[in-house]
């Protein structure tokens, strides 16, 4: 379900908290993924990860002082998640 070939898996930690790991289906490699406030977004064809995405009417931004939309991109040959900077 993300970046063509990994399986995107992720729980609670706490409230509100999630981690997870992006699992290699080819070799069984797990990827740790950043953590998360408010969950993540991703899609099957891409490696980029959204963390704690907004909702439509921006609501993680104005209430919440840490639940930040970040960028993540899969690094596939050093196997880690590098953050974009803005």
């Amino acid at each position: 379900n993300f970046a063509g070939k990994y399986v995107l898996n992720y729980w609670g930690c706490g409230s509100p908290c999630q981690v997870g790991v992006a699992i290699n289906a080819e070799n069984g490699r797990l990827i740790e993924i950043p953590s998360a406030s408010v969950g993540y977004r991703f899609q099957k064809n891409s490696r980029l990860l959204i963390i704690n995405p907004p909702d439509s009417l921006d609501y993680y931004i104005q209430d919440c002082s840490y639940c930040k939309p970040e960028l993540y991109l899969l690094d596939t040959l050093k196997y880690k998640f590098v953050k974009l900077e803005e």
